[in-house]
This record gives structure tokens, C-alpha cells and sequence, in this order.
């Protein structure tokens, strides 16, 4: 899935990309200010009601900022693949792996080093 597969909606930016996946997950996507970047946020949701923002997953602990559309993309595919229920993590683990969620994001590391 790709940022251009998202539903669109009305936001004060402009517009907002949508998507809630089959795993309790979904993305919000909206444009930076500079009009070639996207803020990505990491959404929960119990069967697609009570949709929150959350910051608790090894892709993000916190929205991510100036996106390229293809770490965007990239994102969306991890979003979507995250297990259903995750095993607690530590916050080292887990800074860890958000750092390294982030450099394959933008290219800067495989995704057999993910694994």
C-alpha cells in the first residue's frame, strides 16, 4: 500500500491521508508546511472505531516528521505488518528498534537487519 492508496480527507493542512489496517493499526499522513514532506502519525483502533494516535510501537514512539513519500510508503508497509498483539518491549529495545525503524525508513538500513 501507498500514500496514494490512502483515503483522503479535509484538514486544516490542506488534507489528511487515512488508512485503518485489519491488524488494530492505521496511519494518518498529513503535508508539512514546506509542501514536500509528510508528518506520519501511528494510529490503534478496536474494530476500526476508537481510533486514537498512539506512540507505543517499535516503528514510532512519537508522530515522524519530514517523510519523503517513499519512507512514507515504507512506513505504511511496516505499519500494516505489525503483529496484532505485540510482547512488551523495554525502552531500550524499543528505542532501538524505532531508531532503526527510521534509518530503513529513509534507506540507511536494510530490512533483513529489521528481523
Amino acid at each position: 500500500m501507498k500514500l496514494e492508496d490512502l483515503n483522503v480527507h479535509p484538514h486544516f493542512r490542506g488534507f489528511r491521508h487515512e488508512a485503518l489496517f485489519d491488524n488494530g493499526y492505521g496511519v494518518s499522513v498529513i503535508p508539512e508546511p514546506d509542501g514536500e514532506h509528510y508528518e506520519l502519525a501511528v494510529l490503534k483502533h478496536e474494530k476500526r472505531q476508537k481510533v486514537n494516535l498512539t506512540y507505543d510501537t517499535v516503528v514510532t514512539d512519537d508522530v515522524i516528521r519530514y517523510c519523503t513519500v517513499n519512507a512514507v510508503d515504507t512506513l505504511i508497509d511496516r505499519i500494516r505488518n505489525l503483529p496484532a498483539s505485540s510482547v512488551p518491549i523495554t525502552n531500550e529495545r524499543k528505542t532501538e528498534e524505532v531508531r532503526q525503524h527510521r534509518l530503513a525508513a529513509e534507506g540507511s538500513l536494510t530490512t533483513k537487519s529489521l528481523t
